[in-house]
């Protein structure tokens, strides 16, 4: 089975740990560095890596020119720098809580199936690796001052939109596994009661 060493060796430590520093890293970037960022920004522009549609070139321009160099310069290095330290932790807490509330032969587990379990922290894998691509892009994009290559800008919003679509479907699955785990775990306890 794929997934054997860590049903057997996921500890529940771990979990919490990679999800307290998951979030932990997420309200950095929501509450610090992307609010800092907002804050040189013009109303109705948006930081790219937080932009959930696709954007164009002359957005991505828009928003480049209204950052002048020292907001590039604070978006390559404090918005990105955190975001790639946050990427891992982020997947490592939607996959560990996912498997670990999906191991088989655990009282409150949800049986799924190993192929399901496979898809899901597939999908979590390709929001992760989408993220860093996006990330690399917009790192090129901004090191390019206010004249960015037209295939770097439309190579960073198709993977932004995959990297979506991605952290979309593992969030679902995740939260339907939790909903099922506590529907699960509350059945089982007013029956033994």
């Amino acid at each position: 089975m794929v997934f054997d060493r860590i049903d057997k060796g996921l500890k529940p430590w771990q979990v919490i740990a990679f999800v307290v520093i998951a979030v932990g890293l997420g309200a950095i970037l929501g509450l610090s560095t992307g609010s800092h960022l907002r804050d040189l920004l013009p109303a109705g522009v948006d930081i790219l890596d937080m932009r959930l549609l696709r954007y164009s070139y002359e957005e991505a321009v828009e928003l480049l020119v209204a950052l002048g160099s020292d907001g590039r310069s604070y978006y390559a290095t404090s918005q990105l720098l955190t975001d790639i330290v946050f990427i891992p932790f982020a997947f490592l807490a939607v996959a560990s809580v996912f498997l670990w509330l999906t191991r088989p032969g655990q009282k409150f587990s949800v049986p799924l199936s190993e192929g399901i379990r496979v898809v899901v922290i597939a999908i979590a894998f390709t929001a992760m690796l989408s993220d860093f691509v996006e990330n690399i892009s917009i790192w090129v994009m901004l090191g390019s001052g206010e004249d960015p290559a037209n295939g770097v800008v439309a190579l960073a919003s198709t993977i932004s939109g995959i990297k979506w679509l991605a952290y979309a479907g593992s969030w679902a699955a995740l939260a339907a596994t939790v909903i099922v785990a506590v529907v699960r775990g509350t059945s089982s306890q007013q029956a033994t009661a």
